[in-house]
């Protein structure tokens, strides 16, 4: 796959490489490194939660729709994220 990435490896365990890129990034810009690592804790916890939800309320359903579309998913994943970032970086 092209850059190392598969679908496999995307949603499997470890660090995906936009983490990496969102801690990279986040210390060249100066963020508040405490800050980053609370949201970062936050972000993933909420994505958890969310995804185990979906899985509970659809099923198998909504873990196929999920599979079929894993690219528009993970963009509109760390676009909120980004989002979120963008917002708590504004309110503090």
């Amino acid at each position: 796959s092209a850059g190392g990435i598969s679908p496999t490896s995307a949603t499997s365990g470890g660090t995906r490489w936009w983490q990496r890129n969102a801690s990279i990034v986040s210390g060249a810009m100066d963020f508040n490194f405490p800050l980053f690592v609370l949201l970062a804790s936050v972000t993933r916890g909420a994505r958890f939660f969310l995804i185990a939800g979906l899985f509970n309320r659809f099923g198998t359903p909504i873990k196929l729709f999920i599979e079929r579309n894993l690219t528009t998913v993970a963009l509109v994943s760390v676009g909120v994220i980004v989002l979120g970032f963008v917002i708590i970086g504004r309110l503090i």
